[in-house]
């Protein structure tokens, strides 16, 4: 393959805009109008759809790779203890202000 920012492997999940996450099923070249293509061959099992994606074009498509487990866990805890800072500083403002 080229040199691409985005580098996905078969079996990775993946987030694709407007279809949400497929499966990598399939690394495809092909020849097309004499252009030789590499492709990364997506598999959607909820809309029942595979697409193929051109690897270079990846990145401007908006094709992503599904966050791990970790990296949601450490989002979600940020988010927790940022609205639990919120919801303090409102209740003792209402003190206060009683």
């Amino acid at each position: 393959m080229g040199a691409n920012a985005l580098s996905f492997d078969v079996g990775d999940y993946v987030v694709y805009p407007k279809h949400g996450v497929g499966r990598v099923v399939e690394l495809q070249s092909q020849e097309i109008a004499g252009a030789k293509l590499e492709l990364y061959v997506l598999r959607f099992e909820k809309e029942r759809m595979t697409l193929r994606v051109p690897t270079n074009k990846a990145e401007a498509v908006g094709m992503r790779k599904l966050s791990s487990n970790a990296t949601m866990q450490e989002a979600h805890a940020g988010s927790v203890v940022e609205y639990h800072d919120k919801v303090e500083t409102v209740g003792t403002s209402s003190k206060v202000s009683t």
